[in-house]
């Protein structure tokens, strides 16, 4: 998660991607699970961090 914290906006990127691309196929409830973890902490860590 090293890299969520560092490029948080970068990983919902990627997440929202993956999930999207994920939506409607089978068998894949367990890593649109982890994807939706992975995000959840990125929105975490972008309200963490100061406003420029």
């Amino acid at each position: 998660m090293a890299e969520v914290e560092r490029h948080p906006e970068l990983a919902l990127d990627v997440c929202d991607e993956a999930l999207a691309l994920l939506k409607h196929r089978s068998g894949s409830a367990t890593l649109r699970k982890k994807f939706r973890r992975v995000r959840v902490e990125a929105l975490i860590q972008q309200r963490k961090r100061p406003r420029r």
